[in-house]
């Protein structure tokens, strides 16, 4: 018992010196807190702007598919196929926002094309060459936006 009497006696004694260590600690922890917080910040707005790539990713995928579906529907000259896919192709871009704008102007001059071809009053090859052209813009465009949620994400 006199062992713990003495360290007690000590820690009185020196009491400045414990108190200035204590503080010390206190602080240190909540510096240590405060940068904690500070990366959880950061951390949750790289997750919400990846969520944001991926779902444009996912949208412009959606537009690719239903272009593909569009395409076909211009060589069966199938009009009620090749409309309803281009309702869901201005569906998913509409969904992919903004930065989709472009994509959106590229198939409606696809559209100014292809919708003659139904009436048999154009050729379908410039159509066809507009397709190609705006599928590889999609498939450029979602695998941009894929390649920024990975690095975000």
């Amino acid at each position: 018992m006199r062992g713990w009497t003495t360290f007690l006696y000590v820690v009185r004694r020196s009491s400045a010196v414990f108190t200035i260590a204590v503080w010390s600690g206190v602080l240190a922890v909540l510096g240590m807190a405060c940068a904690l917080v500070v990366d959880a910040r950061g951390a949750a707005e790289a997750s919400r702007q990846a969520s944001a790539s991926d779902r444009i990713s996912s949208a412009y995928r959606e537009a690719y598919v239903a272009h593909s579906r569009e395409q076909s529907a211009l060589l069966t000259r199938d009009a009620a196929a090749h409309a309803r896919a281009a309702a869901d192709v201005e569906a998913a871009l509409a969904a992919a926002g903004a930065g989709a704008k472009g994509l959106r102007t590229d198939h409606a001059a696809y559209r100014r094309f292809a919708d003659p071809v139904f009436t048999d009053s154009a050729s379908a090859d410039v159509a066809r060459a507009l397709a190609a052209y705006f599928g590889n813009a999609l498939v450029r465009d979602a695998d941009e936006a894929t390649d920024q949620a990975r690095e975000l994400g």
